[in-house]
């Protein structure tokens, strides 16, 4: 069962979010979407060591509802 917007985590919204504004109209094949640490982190303004296991966390909650 997909979780709504609202009970997704916002660390979990904002990695869809990233992983979504990669995808063109143009694109015509599923392709794998890579999200780096520092990405994130500097998009979203995040610090610390945290950062690799809230990322984690947030995979694991979207790959779950797959």
């Amino acid at each position: 069962m997909a979780l709504s917007r609202q009970e997704m985590g916002i660390l979990t919204k904002r990695l869809l979010v990233l992983a979504l504004s990669d995808i063109t109209k143009e694109d015509l094949t599923l392709e794998p979407i890579r999200i780096t640490a520092w990405e994130y982190a500097q998009l979203f303004n995040i610090s610390g060591k945290s950062i690799y296991s809230r990322i984690e966390e947030s995979a694991r909650e979207l790959l779950e509802q797959t």
